[in-house]
């Protein structure tokens, strides 16, 4: 199926809530996805990295047009990452 696949490629915004599959499916980190940020950034910082990598991925664009960012995938980031779930609604915060 190749539209279920490309989901989001191209997109430039987020709907306002995303199903778990959506998240687990288009918006996952891996554990060496996981170790990398941990390695590279702050512990501050380590949140709005994840977000733009599963963006960039899941899409091929950057958030730069994201005003707000769904629930499912604030609480699917701050769970792989070990963080309390982030509790932002804009990325203008991170």
């Amino acid at each position: 199926m190749p539209g279920l696949e490309l989901r989001y490629v191209g997109q430039d915004r987020l709907p306002a809530r995303l199903s778990e599959f959506d998240v687990e499916r288009y918006f996952a980190l891996t554990d060496s996805d996981i170790a990398a940020i941990n390695e590279r950034f702050r512990r501050d910082r380590l949140a709005g990295v994840a977000i733009q990598l599963v963006f960039l991925r899941a899409s091929g664009r950057t958030l730069d047009h994201v005003g707000t960012l769904p629930r499912q995938l604030l609480r699917h980031i701050g769970e792989r990452l070990g963080l309390p779930t982030p509790t932002i609604a804009s990325l203008r915060t991170l």
